[in-house]
């Protein structure tokens, strides 16, 4: 997984991460700061393409990597630059 996400945040400007487990409702979308054998860390952006804290996830947790869709690209054009 760990490989997976930081392709996936090298080559795209959103990734989404679903922690099913944890929450099967949820999902977090942001940007990816970085990665390690344990944790991915991304920069939470709101559905209203506004950007918030930065959060990690382990990736154990980690049940499911989006990136690339509709939904991402959209956030990403709609968002300001980066803080």
């Amino acid at each position: 997984m760990r490989e997976a996400v930081a392709s996936a945040g090298a080559a795209f400007p959103l990734i989404t991460i679903h922690c099913e487990r944890i929450d099967k409702r949820a999902c977090h979308v942001g940007r990816m700061l970085l990665t390690d054998q344990r944790a991915v860390t991304i920069l939470y952006i709101s559905p209203q393409a506004e950007w918030k804290e930065a959060e990690s996830y382990s990736l154990k947790d980690v049940t499911l990597l989006e990136f690339g869709g509709v939904y991402e690209g959209l956030l990403a054009r709609m968002a300001e630059k980066l803080p």
